[in-house]
């Protein structure tokens, strides 16, 4: 059933107003229980998108929690000076792009 709207209005759109960022590309990740909020020590350099399952020896059964880290410069927003808020979207490793 289609909206009749053009694009998907679920997904970021970039505008004078919002600037929407990639962070695709490699981050650490860190398999298992634990806090990780502070750092992801002794990561794992994996792909994103991408399944840990097909990067990571040993690891292509495992559905357990897992930590992700990147870091990354914030670059200034679309208007001077306005900085004042973040959002994060996030997809499945599973979800083709394009698709949410």
């Amino acid at each position: 059933m289609s909206s009749g709207l053009s694009g998907s209005p679920l997904r970021p759109q970039a505008n004078e107003f919002r600037a929407v960022h990639e962070l695709s590309g490699v981050w650490l990740l860190r398999l298992g229980e634990g806090d990780w909020r502070s750092g992801v020590p002794d990561g794992l350099p994996v792909g994103v998108p991408g399944s840990w399952n097909d990067q990571v020896p040993g690891a292509r059964d495992e559905l357990g929690p897992a930590w992700y880290e990147r870091r990354f410069e914030l670059p200034p927003g679309p208007q001077p000076g306005v900085r004042d808020r973040l959002v994060r979207r996030e997809r499945a490793a599973d979800d083709p792009p394009g698709r949410g």
